[in-house]
């Protein structure tokens, strides 16, 4: 068995410049230049349960993750999401 949080550590310590690089581009995405400020709000972390630590990705935008709520729902593979803010 092993100390969970020393293997966490590990392997995030494995990939730590990746990480360092996901955080940077998403501080730098987000702030406001002119005021030199950045609204941490407008970043999320999401974890997910499988695949790998080097599967880590950035992702600018909005991310949808539905599962399917009946067996006999058509899988859709390409398609366009408008999201309006009214």
């Amino acid at each position: 068995m092993y100390n969970a949080p020393e293997f966490v550590l590990r392997r995030v310590n494995k990939c730590h410049r990746q990480m360092a690089e996901i955080a940077v581009q998403a501080v730098l995405a987000v702030a406001d230049m002119e005021k030199r400020d950045v609204n941490f709000e407008l970043i999320k972390v999401e974890g997910k349960v499988g695949g790998r630590l080097e599967d880590t990705m950035l992702v600018k935008g909005v991310v949808v993750d539905k599962d399917f709520s009946h067996p006999q729902m058509p899988k859709v593979n390409m398609c366009n999401l408008y999201f309006f803010n009214i």
